[in-house]
Parts: C-alpha cells; structure tokens; sequence
C-alpha cells in the first residue's frame, strides 16, 4: 500500500521501506538485560548510536539508544538520560514515546529501550510547504492531548518543535508522537534541587522559543509549551514560522518584541477562530495566553467545526474561551548576555546578503538576567585577548537534518554528518555544511569535549532565498 511520507531518517524510528545498512559495531548481536537482541544500526542519537533490537520472547522489534562512551563517562549525561526514561514512562500517554528500560550492558555501556516507529517526523511534512487544515489540526489537537498529560504531572517539554514529534499511520489516519523528554523540567522539589544544564543554558530551539526562555528565565511554566505550539500551528498552515533571521540574535529578540503578522494576512482561507487562537497562543506575557492545552485545542475545534474530532473527546473539552488577538511586546532583557556566557554554545552567522534587523540595531545594551541560575562550581572562565590557549584536543561529534552534509572549516573538509572529528578545544572556529538541494550554512564553534553540533538544513527553493534557510545548531554534552 502507498504512503504519502517522504524524509530524512530520525532517532529512535524507522523510516517506512528505508533499508539500512549494518556495519561492524560491536553491540550488534548482543542481548541486553537478557531479552532484547541488537540486530542493526538505525541512526544516530543526540547522545549515542540507535539500534533496532527484537524481544527474543515476544519477537518485537524495540528501539535502543546507546550513549557513546565519552558522553556515557559523563554523570550528568547519565542522568539527563534516566531523567528522559523516569519523564516520559511517568506520563504513560497514547501520543508520547514509550519506554520500557533503562539499563547497562555487562561493559558498563548505558542504554534506554523505547518503542519502534515506523512513519515520518513532522518537520518532513512541514517542509513539504502548508498543510491542509483537515490534516495539521488533527495533528495539533494529538500534541495538545499529550503536552495535557504530561502538564497535568507537573513535567515541561521546553523543547517542542516539528523534529519532536513523529507521526505514524494508523487507520488510515495520522497517530502522533511526541519525542524527547530529555530536557523536560519536572516541578518537584527533588527535581528542582538538580541542576541538569549549565549555568544560564537557553533550552529550547530559536525558531519555537517563548520569550521566557529567550529571556534566560528560570521560573518557565507549561505555558512556553502553548507558545511553541502556536509557532508550529502557523508554521504548519502558512508554510514559514512567524519569526525569521538571520541568526540567533535577531530571532529572541523578535520573539520577545515583534507582533507576528496574523497567519490569515498569509494564508487567505485560514478561518477567523483558528488565526485568532494562534496568535492567542503566541502572546508575549504567559498569562495572556491560553491558560491549558486543553483550552487551545477547544478553541481550535470551536473555530474548524468541520474538521473531525472523536466525539468522547469532543464532550471532555472545556468550553473554549474568546480568543484575543492582541500581543504586547516585551523587551528580550540579558538574551545575549546569556548567551554569550555559555562555554560551547554555538553563536550563528548572519547571512552576509541579509542586511540587519532593524530592531536589532536599535535594541538597547543587554544587562544580565538576575534570575539566571548560578552554579557555583564552574565559573565562567575569561580569557584576555592575545593570549594563547593550551593546545589541547577535543572531540566533538557533528550531525545534519538530513544526514549526508559535507562540513568544511575554511577550504578543510572535515568530514560528512555523522561523524567525529578532534578539533582545539576552546578554540572558535567557523565551519560551513553545504549538501546538494540545500543551502549552505555557516557556524561559528567553540570545542569542547563530547560536544556535539547539530544543524539542520533547509531545502533550496526555486528563487530568492528564504531567511527561514537559518541554521539551528546546538552544542549539548
């Protein structure tokens, strides 16, 4: 039977009719904690290699993501890791990713089994151009019936965006789910006394950031995910985010100070209720926004009657609010400062044809955030111009979305995504990915050991270049 998916290959999932190769890697064959047989490399994850490994009772096929071991000799990414495993087998929600084990083979290699999917992530479908309403709706109320659950147990995704959330078929017919707990913040005291990212750290992609989070707040509550989700809905109907540039910069600050235009002034037939629900979801204060996921999905159902939703889930809908269509903005203070402040944060070139924004310009001095979180025991190191480094390595793995991109530093290649490189730690240095089809990127790096850089490439379109062609890159541990 045909399919309509079309794409790049994700962690933790299986394209449909996708044939991967197997290679010699000692982890395929073995059994781990005793039931689940390694049979082949499926892709490569934000912290390790992902397998495909089958039940040996039940002969069902599991995915398995195995952290490198660099990044698995670093504590704090173990716990990022039973973190994400705790988080999303705590929701136990239809629309969220399953997981079933969190364990470590006889070497000591850490390792997370999770449910296999078979379909497409939604950043695939985006990239097709707008969606049909009857489609993308559907999609949307799935997501707002699992951000609920998990909201409902205090859990934050913080990092919702198309490349988080897999959609297979089932009954002919779109089944979500929603990946990548790992950066989840649990409201609980335990939680709160452990601190799982640096000191100041931005958590959240650019382009799908709430103005809270640009803001290096601390104290973000369920509502940066109502944001988010807005940006998807009006990326998913129009085509393009609301906000674009050419690089970080540009992005908080329009996120935290530019009224979107309505995504009905770019697509004509987008019905009044649905455009005025995004930009409800899209307003700058959290508490001008939907106050519940459950109160955005009635308002999108009150606003597209037409389009289908279950009748049991129609009657367990609050009654959906008056959406307001005004969004006050509200200046992105200590935004840079925060960032700057992060040893490995990658800081992205703008494009040298795309002149600057003129609300960058004429943005005033950034002060640093005072609600930043301080972690005492690894100050921030200055160092004075001039002065020369120790000349010391460091490995640092690079990936594209999709995988194949040729990555230069200055005329150098040094390699193609995936792949691992030593580079001179703490270093900057600019790197270039270009592959046929998309446009080239540049990024700025600054090495540091287990690092990682991901970058996802956006398709050349036919004409002038858009500036949602932006680099999204991000250096995790």
């Amino acid at each position: 039977m045909g399919h309509e998916f079309s794409g790049r290959p994700e962690p933790t999932i299986v394209r449909e009719g996708e044939q991967v190769s197997d290679g010699p890697d000692p982890m395929i064959g073995q059994v781990l904690s005793g039931l689940y047989k390694v049979d082949r490399r499926i892709g490569e994850g934000g912290m390790g290699t992902v397998y495909m490994a089958v039940h040996i009772h039940l002969n069902k096929p599991f995915a398995v993501k195995v952290l490198s071991e660099k990044v698995a000799a670093n504590k704090q990414a173990i716990d990022r890791l039973l973190m994400e495993a705790q988080t999303a087998s705590s929701i136990d929600h239809d629309n969220i990713v399953d997981v079933v084990s969190f364990d470590t083979t006889d070497d000591g290699r850490v390792f997370l089994v999770m449910e296999m999917l078979e379909g497409v992530s939604l950043s695939d479908l985006v990239e097709e151009g707008p969606m049909r309403l009857e489609r993308a709706l559907p999609i949307i109320y799935q997501i707002c019936q699992a951000l609920e659950a998990a909201h409902a147990r205090g859990i934050i995704h913080r990092d919702l965006k198309p490349e988080n959330v897999f959609i297979v078929r089932k009954r002919e017919a779109d089944f979500v789910k929603v990946l990548d707990f790992g950066i989840s913040k649990v409201k609980s005291a335990e939680a709160e006394q452990v601190r799982m990212t640096r000191t100041g750290q931005l958590v959240g992609t650019p382009l799908y950031m709430s103005p809270e989070q640009a803001r290096g707040e601390t104290d973000v509550d369920h509502r940066a995910d109502i944001y988010a989700l807005g940006v998807m809905l009006y990326e998913m109907l129009v085509g393009r985010p609301p906000f674009e540039g050419g690089n970080y910069f540009q992005l908080l600050w329009k996120h935290g100070n530019e009224v979107p235009e309505a995504p009905q002034r770019r697509r004509s037939d987008l019905p009044s209720g649905v455009d005025a629900a995004i930009m409800r979801a899209l307003e700058k204060k959290p508490g001008d926004r939907f106050e519940t996921m459950a109160l955005f999905e009635a308002a999108l159902v009150a606003a597209a009657p037409e389009v289908g939703v279950s009748p049991e889930r129609l009657v367990s809908l609050p009654p959906a609010e008056p959406a307001r269509r005004s969004v006050m903005p509200m200046v992105v203070a200590g935004a840079v400062v925060v960032i700057l402040g992060i040893a490995g944060l990658l800081i992205l070139r703008p494009d040298p044809e795309s002149p600057p924004s003129p609300a960058l310009a004429a943005q005033p001095p950034f002060a640093p955030s005072a609600d930043v979180e301080v972690q005492e025991e690894t100050p921030p190191v200055e160092i004075p111009l001039g002065m020369d480094l120790p000349a010391t390595n460091a490995l640092v793995h690079f990936a594209s979305t999709p995988s194949g991109a040729t990555v230069f530093r200055g005329d150098e290649e040094l390699g193609t995504t995936p792949f691992e490189t030593s580079l001179p730690l703490g270093v900057s240095i600019t790197v270039r990915y270009q592959r046929a089809g998309f446009r080239a990127a540049e990024v700025d790096v600054v090495p540091e050991e287990g690092g990682r850089v991901e970058q996802r490439l956006r398709r050349r379109a036919a004409g002038a270049a858009r500036m949602s062609d932006l680099p999204q890159p991000r250096m995790t541990l």
